[in-house]
């Protein structure tokens, strides 16, 4: 945790996750809500349709990455050939944080446990197909 001097009668307090053992800034956490309440057109999302908030993909786990396939278009964050999301819709970084939206749900993620990939040819039939449908 670090400390900023805003005022000399006033400290305030900025926290920055720097391990997978602490939990997700408060920032970062206010980014999710809003990224599950709010379209990115900026029109509220109806309260049955907001997505969900997940932790799943927190701190570092071996073959985590986000994998980029540039010949269907599709991005997912995968933590093996045969464990994904669905496709990544919008990203959000905060501080050393990521805020991942995929077509079913939202996920936050600590930036240095990730890395980014291209697909590599042996997971060209288990990663998903875009989809077609588009959001309401």
């Amino acid at each position: 945790m670090s400390t900023k001097r805003v005022r000399d009668d006033t400290t305030a307090v900025v926290t920055t996750t720097t391990s997978a053992n602490d939990p997700p800034s408060a920032e970062v956490l206010r980014q999710a809500a809003l990224m599950s309440m709010i379209d990115e057109d900026g029109t509220p999302v109806p309260v049955y349709d907001r997505k969900d908030i997940h932790l799943d993909y927190w701190g570092p786990q071996p073959g985590m990455s986000i994998v980029m396939d540039e010949e269907n278009k599709i991005n997912v964050l995968a933590k093996s050939d045969m464990e994904f999301t669905s496709p990544i819709q919008r990203t959000k970084r905060v501080g050393g944080e990521i805020v991942v939206e995929t077509e079913n749900s939202i996920y936050i993620v600590l930036q240095s446990a990730v890395k980014v990939c291209k697909k590599q040819p042996s997971r060209s039939s288990s990663l998903p197909e875009s989809s077609s449908k588009k959001k309401k």
